[in-house]
C-alpha cells in the first residue's frame, strides 16, 4: 500500500517577459534624428572630400614634378663634371706626357755631351785646357804675333759666322796681349752704371790667382749680349773665358767648364 504524497501542482513552463521601457525611444544626446538632417549638409560632405583630395593631388603633383627635375639636373651635372672630368683628365695626361718628353729630351742632350772633348792650348798661351760638351765644335785661332794670341768659339752642333755680333755664342775664349789691370779699365765705367755686376773669383785648379767674374753685358758696346765672363791676369797676358748667354748656355759654364778649366800662370 502506497503512502499518501501530497497533492502536487503540475509546473508550467516559463514562458520570457519580453522588457517593456516606459521611456520613448530617441536619438541620444548630441545626436540630430536622421530625418532631421538639412539636406544641405548632406551635399556638402561628398564637395568637402572632394576639395581635400584635390589639393592633395596637387601638392603630390608638386613633389613629382619637383623629384622629376632634381633627378634631371642631378644627371645633367654628373654628366658634365664627367664630361669635364675626362677633358681634364686628357688635358693633364697630356701636359705629364709633354713633361716627361721634355724631361726625357733635356737628359738625352745631357747624356749626350758625355765624354767632354779638351782643348789644350800652346805654352805661350798659358797652356791653357778647356773641356766642352762633344756635342759642341770649336773654331780655334792660334797666332802668336797678334792682340789676341788665342782667340777661340765653342758652340752646339757647328760654329756659326764669327763676323760681329750676331751669334750668342754658347763659350768663347781670349788670350790678350794686354796686363789685367789695363783690361778690367775697359769695365769700370759699366760696373758703375751698373750694366755689369763685378765679383772676385778664384778656379779649383789655380787657387793662388785671384780674378774677376762678370755678369751682364760683358762685351763692352754691345747690349744685346746679356752673359756672364771670369778673367784671371796670366803673366803679362789676360785670360777671358765667358758664355753669351745666361740663358741658354750658363749651367753648362758653371757646372761643366768652369770647374774643369786651367791654365798655367
Amino acid at each position: 500500500m502506497q503512502p499518501n504524497q501530497p497533492n502536487q501542482i503540475p509546473q508550467q513552463p516559463q514562458q520570457p517577459v519580453a522588457f517593456q521601457s516606459s521611456a520613448p525611444i530617441g536619438p541620444m544626446p548630441g545626436q540630430v534624428p536622421l530625418g532631421q538632417i538639412d539636406p544641405r549638409m548632406l551635399a556638402a560632405l561628398p564637395k568637402q572630400n572632394h576639395h581635400s583630395g584635390l589639393i592633395a593631388t596637387i601638392i603630390l603633383s608638386i613633389l613629382l614634378v619637383g623629384s622629376l627635375g632634381f633627378g634631371i639636373w642631378a644627371f645633367m651635372g654628373m654628366q658634365d663634371y664627367k664630361t669635364n672630368s675626362d677633358q681634364k683628365s686628357a688635358v693633364a695626361v697630356e701636359k705629364a706626357l709633354e713633361e716627361q718628353k721634355i724631361a726625357l729630351d733635356a737628359d738625352y742632350e745631357e747624356q749626350a755631351k758625355l765624354p767632354y772633348d779638351t782643348y789644350s792650348g800652346p805654352s805661350t798661351a798659358g797652356s791653357i785646357k778647356v773641356q766642352y760638351p762633344k756635342t759642341w765644335s770649336a773654331h780655334v785661332i792660334e797666332d802668336p804675333q797678334n792682340a789676341t794670341p788665342l782667340n777661340a768659339y765653342f758652340h752646339p752642333g757647328s760654329v756659326p759666322s764669327t763676323l760681329g755680333n750676331a751669334t750668342a755664342f754658347a763659350l768663347r775664349m781670349e788670350v790678350l796681349n794686354q796686363q789685367y789691370d789695363q783690361v778690367m779699365t775697359q769695365y769700370d765705367s759699366f760696373i758703375k752704371n751698373a750694366s755689369v755686376t763685378a765679383s772676385a773669383t778664384s778656379l779649383p785648379s789655380v787657387p793662388g790667382v785671384l780674378g774677376t767674374r762678370l755678369t751682364g753685358q760683358v762685351i763692352p758696346g754691345v747690349q744685346k749680349i746679356q752673359g756672364t765672363m771670369i778673367i784671371f791676369p796670366l803673366r803679362d797676358k789676360t785670360i777671358r773665358l765667358w758664355t753669351e748667354s745666361n740663358g741658354a748656355f750658363l749651367a753648362d759654364f758653371d757646372t761643366a767648364i768652369v770647374p774643369a778649366f786651367s791654365f798655367v800662370p
